[in-house]
């Protein structure tokens, strides 16, 4: 294993080290109001890392900038779809939407894997936000829009 230090290492140093400081930042906070600006940093700050260790053991070949490139621009689409997604129909929909759309589509998955995952990631946001939280998530625009 060869370590392969890059330009790629500022961003990733950069965000460990901003999202530390808001983690850090809610260690006085309640319990209910921490729970999820933590719950995120320490996700963002997980696959973070993990990059950062990808990337320095990664073995480089020709065209591997390129691919990385197309890669990143296919997933920061995947990000607005579904910015825009919780801005038209709600978080609730926009993030089970979401997550069938990018396995099924993105990831090439099977109809069953992409329904199983679907329907774990909706008992998990339910769970999580309706009953332990007891958090009600506005609607979207589009619902608002219809009355619905």
């Amino acid at each position: 294993m060869k370590l392969n230090p890059s330009k790629k290492l500022l961003p990733h140093v950069t965000i460990i080290v901003v999202v530390s400081i808001g983690l850090f930042a809610t260690r006085d906070w309640p319990y209910e109001t921490a729970l999820f600006p933590r719950f995120g940093c320490i996700a963002v700050l997980s696959v973070t890392m993990l990059s950062l260790i990808s990337e320095l053991v990664r073995v480089r070949g020709h065209g591997g900038e390129q691919k990385d490139l197309r890669m990143t621009a296919i997933v920061f689409g995947w990000l607005v779809l579904f910015v825009v997604g919780v801005w038209a129909f709600g978080y609730e929909f926009a993030a089970v939407a979401f997550v069938f759309f990018f396995m099924k589509i993105h990831g090439k998955q099977s109809w069953k894997i992409s329904i199983a995952f679907t329907g774990f990631s909706f008992l998990f946001l339910f769970s999580v936000f309706r009953l332990l939280l007891d958090m009600i998530w506005p609607h979207g625009a589009l619902w608002e829009m219809f009355g619905l």
